[in-house]
C-alpha cells in the first residue's frame, strides 16, 4: 500500500473570503473524507496547517501525487 502525506491549508483566505476558522474546519473535513474515498487504497497522512510547502502532497509514486493533486483541483469546491 503506498502511503502519502497531504497538507492542507488552515488559514480562511484560501477558502474564501468570508470563511471562517469553523468554515475552514468543515471544508477541510469534507476534503479529506473525499480524498480518502476516491483513493481507498492508499495510506493518508494529512497535515493541518497555515500554509502548505509546494505543492503539498509527499510520497514515493509520482503518478499517484500527480494523480491526488489533479483530483483536489478539480474537486475542492464540492468541499466547500
Amino acid at each position: 500500500m503506498s502511503t502519502v502525506t497531504i497538507q492542507l491549508p488552515t488559514e480562511p483566505s484560501y477558502w474564501g473570503s468570508t470563511a471562517t476558522s469553523s468554515d475552514v474546519d468543515r471544508i477541510l473535513d469534507n476534503l479529506e473524507t473525499m480524498i480518502r474515498n476516491e483513493f481507498s487504497h492508499v495510506q493518508i497522512d494529512f497535515q493541518r496547517m497555515p500554509e502548505p510547502r509546494g505543492r503539498g502532497i509527499w510520497g514515493d509514486d509520482d503518478s499517484l501525487i500527480d494523480s491526488i493533486h489533479q483530483y483536489i483541483q478539480d474537486n475542492w469546491t464540492a468541499a466547500i
